[in-house]
């Protein structure tokens, strides 16, 4: 039988909802910022809630993945007005 080899916490969080926040802290790492970890932070309680609160967790994962897109995005236009600016 084949052992097979132990996933990197990047394979781990690709198949959850954990994605997001390991993508906010490569983001905010990046920016050197600690902004895109605080938009997006994904609760882990001690003790698990119900599934019926799944689709309220869901929407709010949803949110906060928006909100660090929306923040990306307002740091591109910003950069290219700088680039913009210093053309002239």
């Amino acid at each position: 039988m084949t052992r097979r080899p132990d996933r990197t916490g990047a394979e781990r969080a690709s198949n959850s909802l954990q994605l997001d926040e390991i993508i906010a802290l490569y983001v905010g790492k990046i920016l050197n910022d600690p902004l895109p970890v605080a938009l997006v932070h994904d609760h882990h309680p001690m003790v698990p809630r119900s599934t019926l609160e799944a689709g309220f967790r869901l929407t709010l994962h949803g949110l906060d993945s928006e909100t660090l897109h929306g923040h990306l995005k307002m740091l591109k236009a910003e950069a290219k007005r700088e680039a913009v600016r210093g053309k002239r």
